[in-house]
């Protein structure tokens, strides 16, 4: 099967902002999704179609990478 990418540039831009901040913090995916509390695949489906993500979701993500994920509303 062929990997869904992001449909809007927004959704690129969130991704390749949480994967550019767990980078940066030297941080693996797996950090992220066990302080999301949800299994793998969740996290996976979530990285694929990021409008899935919910609110809080997002502002755990923020606050775990220190990044501005939510165009500064934290």
């Amino acid at each position: 099967m062929a990997r869904k990418l992001p449909d809007t540039k927004a959704d690129r831009e969130i991704v390749a902002q949480i994967k550019s901040a767990l980078v940066l913090r030297g941080l693996e995916e797996k950090d992220l999704w066990e302080s999301l509390h949800m299994c793998r695949s969740t996290f996976d489906t979530r990285m694929k179609n990021p409008g899935e993500f919910t609110l809080n979701e997002l502002r755990i993500i923020q606050k775990r990478l220190k990044c501005d994920l939510l165009g500064g509303v934290t």
